[in-house]
């Protein structure tokens, strides 16, 4: 954690329901009076080895606080052990992590499963790094309660030839007639261009 003023930062917080498990990270804008103060939360240095794709995802909750501004979320992703970061995600939490009503005039804590909202960001570009750092940045505008579970990083190593069927053309769900020419819509999923299929 990187809490600049001392104040109120990122903590583990049991109150409500979590994504999973009992436990969640949570940063307590609701009593917390600097407006514009950011607190981050920074995984550990991870390895990214051998990978075609990679991306991140996690589950967020959040509601902000009638007349009052919505905290700010940033995602950020550092390829040098944390000396520079690049901003992946920029954006009020409201927009992706708040389910109707989007306020609340009190500290407000998950009470349902689907007040957790997904999110996932490509980090494909990443992929040449030897290793990267997950930077999670709370702005603060004292609104109201964020919350954060289930962070993943994914990564994929694609196959050299690799093609899948992703339509049917002909036979079509209904179709009277004695001879039929079967047509299909046929995607690349492998790295090495597809001439021909069998």
């Amino acid at each position: 954690r990187v809490n600049p003023d001392n104040n109120l930062t990122w903590q583990r917080n049991t109150n409500g329901i979590a994504s999973s498990g009992n436990a969640k990270a949570f940063v307590d804008h609701f009593n917390y009076l600097s407006i514009g103060q950011p607190d981050d939360l920074i995984s550990p240095n991870m390895t990214i080895g051998i990978a075609d794709s990679l991306w991140v995802s996690f589950r967020a909750a959040y509601k902000g606080q009638p007349n009052a501004s919505f905290e700010i979320l940033q995602v950020d992703i550092s390829t040098n052990c944390g000396n520079t970061f690049t901003s992946v995600y920029n954006s009020t939490a409201d927009l992706d992590f708040a389910e109707p009503p989007v306020v609340s005039s009190t500290s407000w804590s998950p009470s349902a499963i689907s007040q957790w909202k997904r999110k996932s960001i490509n980090l494909s570009s990443f992929v040449t790094a030897k290793s990267l750092l997950v930077r999670f940045r709370m702005i603060n505008q004292k609104g109201n309660n964020f919350y954060l579970d289930d962070i993943k990083i994914d990564k994929k190593i694609f196959q050299n030839i690799d093609a899948g069927i992703v339509d049917v053309i002909n036979p079509q769900a209904k179709m009277c007639v004695n001879s039929i020419a079967p047509a299909v819509v046929i995607k690349n999923f492998g790295k090495n261009i597809l001439t021909s299929a069998n």
